[in-house]
């Protein structure tokens, strides 16, 4: 007796081989599912899975050709945890400008930023020695946090204040101020 993979086989599989950073492995897969299966074709959340495993290996101009390909091949659009991933990767990759192009491209269509869309470009700021920028962002996270529905989290609130000890750049008062006036949701 045959039995074909279902859905939850291949995004196993696809989940396990992008966690160990065998993207390429993962990329056969998705192209064999979509060669050999007929009956199986790919989501969205397998997707997801594969571009966030090219970014956390610094591989985001293919993640970009893949966002392509979903779109061409099944008419899927990226959503915000497709975004999250690229803008995650930009960030860690030192490249800032294309994060906040990435950020200005969320909105446009129509996406609502999360705290770990904000998160990540926080970190990145903050990575590349911005902490203003970094605060910004968060300001404007906190200004919108009600028609958003997005307020800072304990990550956000731990990604600011790991940097802060870093970089001393605002007095104790300050980060005092900020813990007290934006106390973050319980998750």
């Amino acid at each position: 007796m045959i039995i074909s993979p279902t859905l939850l086989t291949f995004k196993i599989v696809i989940g396990h081989l992008c966690r160990l950073q065998k993207v390429d492995d993962a990329l056969k897969v998705l192209h064999k599912m979509k060669k050999d299966s007929k009956s199986v074709t790919p989501d969205v959340a397998i997707y997801n899975t594969i571009i966030k495993g090219l970014c956390n290996v610094g591989r985001q101009e293919e993640a970009l050709v893949l966002i392509e390909s979903m779109r061409s091949d099944y008419g899927y659009a990226p959503n915000i945890v497709t975004y999250n991933a690229l803008i995650d990767g930009y960030c860690k990759a030192g490249e800032m400008n294309r994060s906040m192009k990435l950020f200005d491209q969320v909105k446009e269509e129509g996406l609502v930023p999360n705290a770990g869309t904000y998160g990540a470009i926080i970190n990145g700021f903050c990575k590349a020695y911005k902490l203003n920028e970094a605060m910004n962002v968060f300001n404007v996270m906190v200004s919108t946090a009600k028609e958003q529905e997005c307020r800072p989290n304990n990550t956000t609130m731990i990604i600011l204040s790991n940097w802060w000890d870093c970089y001393l750049r605002y007095d104790d008062d300050r980060l005092e101020t900020l813990v007290q006036e934006y106390e973050p949701e319980v998750s």
